[in-house]
């Protein structure tokens, strides 16, 4: 049965989309790891993150039309706010178990008027106004989430790993409606952040797991653009009804596969992405020419390499990632054309890759 709603979906979405574009992905060339021919930076900030905040990994990036925002899940785990130039601004930071307090946030996402996060240990979600970071409402759930993007004032794409409501789920704040699109359990399983990417104008996107199909986040309804096609590299398609972390695995060795295409960057040229080889562990970097339909693979060597290589996410349709200080080496910041001083600070890394 649930097969069977999955198949309905993509129908549907096919639908809306028009013409279904294959992106083929077969015999790919190994790339040279020299990082200053694959990408071109765009711009580099130093987050000047107070001291008396004890910030851990950087989570995720989100912009507005002047600040930067990021989620770190250091002590306290929490939502930064900083201008365009690094300066912090503030913090969203409310722990707690009572109305407008989290204990953990999974997620955040924006609408035009407020930041959402998600505390899976309460199963709600948590409203603030995005101009003074005041709690204005939340909303308790009787189903899990994994993530999820804010595509308007009013509505979100949620994603649910519940049994009783695997899938997508359109979820509208003023009339506390959810409308839900089951998926098969495999595709959620194997859902991670780095499926739904923005483009410049902030459009979203959604990249579902083993089929490699790549959606157009619309209100209410998913897109179809395009699929990324691997050939005789893509994984079984008995993956997409697997629940099972053993199952998985055992499908994983019976041969060699790439699987589960994420960050996806896409323009008239080219389209980049990350996908894993063989295993969760091999994450390497896709590139295609669109006009020579050449096709380059780049695995890192090096853990500054696994830091540019496979970003942090994509948003305004650039890569981002954040370098450490204990990441940065000046001279292959200088190598990337990243001219700075020594700094104490991280620093916000938007690239693409050269055309």
């Amino acid at each position: 049965m649930k097969y069977y709603y999955f198949l309905v979906v993509v129908l549907i979405c096919a639908c809306k989309g028009g013409s279904q574009n294959v992106i083929e992905f077969y015999d790919a060339n190994i790339g040279s790891n020299d990082l200053s021919q694959i990408f071109e930076v765009k711009s580099f900030v130093p987050l000047s993150i107070p001291d008396s905040i004890n910030f851990g990994i950087i989570q995720d990036v989100q912009y507005t039309n002047d600040e930067i925002i990021v989620l770190e899940n250091g002590l306290n785990n929490s939502i930064l706010f900083f201008d365009s130039l690094g300066h912090f601004t503030r913090q969203l930071s409310k722990l707690g178990n009572g109305p407008g307090e989290y204990i953990e946030i999974e997620f955040f996402t924006m609408t035009g008027t407020s930041v959402v996060l998600y505390d899976r240990n309460q199963s709600k979600l948590i409203y603030y106004d995005l101009r003074t970071l005041n709690y204005i409402s939340e909303t308790k759930l009787d189903f899990l989430l994994v993530g999820g993007l804010g595509l308007t004032d009013d509505q979100l794409l949620l994603i649910s790993d519940s049994q009783e409501k695997t899938g997508y789920i359109f979820y509208q704040a003023s009339t506390d409606s959810f409308d839900h699109f089951p998926q098969s359990p495999g595709v959620i399983e194997g859902y991670i952040p780095q499926a739904i990417s923005t483009d410049l104008l902030g459009q979203g996107y959604l990249t579902q797991a083993f089929t490699e199909q790549v959606y157009k986040i619309r209100n209410n309804a998913l897109a179809l653009e395009f699929r990324i096609d691997f050939g005789s590299k893509s994984i079984p398609t008995t993956v997409l009804e697997t629940s099972d972390a053993n199952d998985f695995y055992d499908i994983l060795s019976s041969g060699a596969y790439y699987f589960a295409a994420h960050n996806i960057l896409k323009n008239e040229n080219f389209v980049a992405f990350n996908f894993f080889n063989e295993n969760i562990e091999n994450v390497e970097l896709g590139l295609v020419d669109l006009n020579s339909g050449e096709t380059l693979r780049y695995s890192p060597d090096s853990h500054f390499d696994y830091v540019i290589m496979r970003p942090l996410s994509v948003r305004r349709g650039e890569f981002q990632t954040v370098l450490l200080p204990e990441e940065v080496d000046p001279s292959s910041l200088l190598n990337l054309g990243i001219k700075i001083q020594a700094t104490e600070y991280p620093i916000l890394v938007s690239y693409v890759p050269k055309n």
